[in-house]
């Protein structure tokens, strides 16, 4: 008796290691192909400008798509009494990159990742259940962020946590597609799909020359820096439990309010 209750132990604790493996899979197709994008120095890793993306953007024949974001905590009003919520602005690849599809609506458009559109958002399935009560007819109303009116156009599945759990969504729009070195230039975290058919040893080569061509462009904050690419997977192991890079952050937390900006601006 006590080798069968323990072989149906056994079998119990296979079977919610498995269950608990499962839930942990990432919610999107083909991970394998994705790979995480910074600078590096000789002296640390660093984040993408803006510039850098856009340029990685247009010149990569590797990358078949690229998608950049911002975490920013922004105060949610109207209805019930305002809340601080974790955001984060990205680039019309964002979604498609990792290959999600919305629960409900849609996700941003290429027209409203500019400025002047981008006031759409996007809700997780975690805001829109606990704050909307998972109202449907939400779709094509407005919320209001920081004081200003956003349309809400999707909800995400309840199993998307990328790069680390947040509640809603919202355009990165670029002030230009080719900005200059005199404008400030915000820091980008970036995430890649390889192209069907490339590896990551010929992709790190193209993104590397890149990076030695943006040395020329932008000398001051490219000259002596390459660009590194690293799978997605061996990337959250190395940062835990899937983390941004934490580059410079501030020791103290910073004020409730006014809203903070976690992407700096140089």
């Amino acid at each position: 008796m006590k080798s069968l209750f323990r072989a149906g132990s056994m079998a119990a604790l296979l079977l919610i290691s498995g269950c608990d493996l499962m839930t942990k899979r990432p919610p999107y197709p083909d991970p394998g192909r994705l790979v995480s994008v910074v600078k590096v120095s000789p002296a640390r890793e660093e984040t993408l400008l803006d510039t850098d993306f856009l340029a990685l953007r247009s010149q990569s024949k590797t990358l078949g798509s690229i998608a950049a974001h911002v975490f920013r905590a922004r105060v949610l009003t109207g209805g019930t009494a305002g809340e601080r919520i974790q955001s984060e602005l990205v680039s019309a690849d964002f979604f498609p990159t990792l290959g999600v599809q919305p629960a409900l609506g849609r996700v941003f458009t290429s027209q409203e990742c500019k400025p002047g559109a981008d006031h759409v958002a996007v809700l997780s399935h975690k805001l829109w259940l606990r704050r909307y009560g998972a109202d449907p007819s939400l779709l094509g109303k407005t919320i209001t962020l920081d004081r200003e009116q956003y349309a809400v156009v999707g909800v995400l599945p309840d199993n998307f946590e990328f790069p680390k759990p947040c509640d809603l969504w919202t355009p990165l729009a670029f002030d230009s597609e080719s900005p200059g070195v005199e404008k400030k230039s915000i820091e980008l975290y970036v995430t890649a799909r390889l192209k069907n058919g490339v590896t990551l040893e010929q992709a790190q080569a193209e993104v590397s020359e890149i990076a030695h061509k943006l040395e020329t462009d932008y000398p001051a904050t490219n000259t002596g820096r390459d660009i590194k690419l690293t799978a997605l997977r061996e990337f959250r192991i190395q940062l835990g439990n899937v983390r941004a890079i934490k580059i410079d952050r501030p020791v103290n937390p910073p004020p409730v309010n006014p809203p903070i900006e976690t992407g700096k601006e140089k």
